[in-house]
């Protein structure tokens, strides 16, 4: 549940999301895998991913072709390889909201938010095409991830996007990512993506201009991003920090940068408290105006991930004498 407010008021409140997921997955052979995950949220009446009058849809389907831990084929629908937080998935990160997430309000739509980050994301963070990724040596130090996505239709521009992760202290194994390890292993890791689509960076036509046409150029994006968790005192710190960069003469923000503490205390009853705190901050370009935002929450991990309860206040300044300020009310399960 949510409560929000514009101009330093708290008087709108809402359930902004009933969400849930399906996840299923196995092998028909030794070296062949697949996935399939469903989603839905019972806020919505359709699912605009899909066009399906059914508020629910695919979140995951692929085929991996799983030859030795350095390299694996995977094709379908599924996360674009790029940062650590589209790896994480809102579920798997300690904030609530997902990253790179500003509240931007207008007047035709009091909702509008607008997303800062990669391309790609377009469903659930993911996209359809084929990765290349692997595991050197099978210990979780050092993978790569080689995509190309954004191949659903034949007239559509392919989006090459990669990764690199080294993990210095503990180990990352596998396709998907973490934010957090709940305590379970100290860990350093740092990593690097990129991207890089022809015609990517795009300006809409105007709609109220009949001779106005959409204007194109090509899009590039890089980031790095750092995290390290350590035990302390009982319980566990976590810090984590990360950059990007876009590139595309219609790309409305330059840069983007978010950086994060959390600390879960030692035992309290059946599971941890755990303060954190978030800054992130997007430049725009030209006329655009600057985004930050500031999130401090109260979380309650019971089991992690799986179980946790939260109380969480955010501030989004979105130019000018303009804010969004928003308390919510959070409460997830993985079972």
């Amino acid at each position: 549940m949510q409560v929000t407010g514009y101009n330093g008021e708290l008087n709108d409140h809402q359930f902004d999301t009933v969400y849930g997921e399906l996840h299923m997955a196995g092998k028909v052979h030794k070296n062949v895998s697949w996935v399939l995950n469903f989603n839905a949220n019972g806020q919505q009446q359709t699912n605009a991913d899909r066009f399906q009058t059914l508020p629910a849809g695919i979140m995951d389907a692929i085929v991996g072709l799983d030859l030795v831990d350095e390299f694996h084929v995977w094709v379908g629908q599924l996360l674009t390889p790029v940062d650590r937080t589209n790896a994480s998935g809102p579920f798997f990160t300690i904030p609530w909201s997902y990253g790179g997430v500003f509240a931007n309000p207008t007047a035709a739509n009091p909702g509008n938010a607008t997303f800062v980050g990669p391309n790609g994301e377009d469903v659930s963070g993911r996209s359809t095409g084929a990765v290349v990724w692997g595991d050197i040596g099978g210990l979780g130090k050092f993978k790569y991830f080689l995509s190309s996505m954004n191949m659903r239709a034949l007239d559509s521009r392919p989006l090459f996007s990669g990764r690199l992760v080294g993990t210095l202290v503990g180990s990352e194994k596998g396709f998907w990512g973490n934010s957090t390890w709940d305590g379970s292993q100290d860990v350093v890791a740092i990593g690097v993506g990129g991207q890089y689509q022809v015609d990517g960076s795009v300006r809409d036509a105007d709609p109220a201009d009949p001779t106005s046409v959409a204007l194109k150029d090509d899009f590039t994006e890089v980031n790095a991003d750092v995290i390290a968790e350590y035990g302390l005192g009982g319980g566990y710190i976590t810090a984590e920090a990360g950059v990007y960069a876009f590139g595309g003469d219609y790309r409305a923000y330059d840069n983007m940068f978010y950086g994060l503490l959390a600390f879960a205390s030692p035992m309290v009853g059946p599971g941890r408290l755990q303060p954190m705190f978030r800054y992130q901050r997007a430049s725009g370009k030209d006329t655009v105006e600057d985004l930050s935002k500031i999130d401090a929450q109260l979380g309650y991990l019971v089991k992690g991930a799986a179980l946790r309860g939260l109380i969480g206040y955010s501030t989004t300044d979105y130019g000018g004498a303009n804010n969004v300020n928003a308390v919510q009310l959070g409460v997830q399960t993985i079972f």
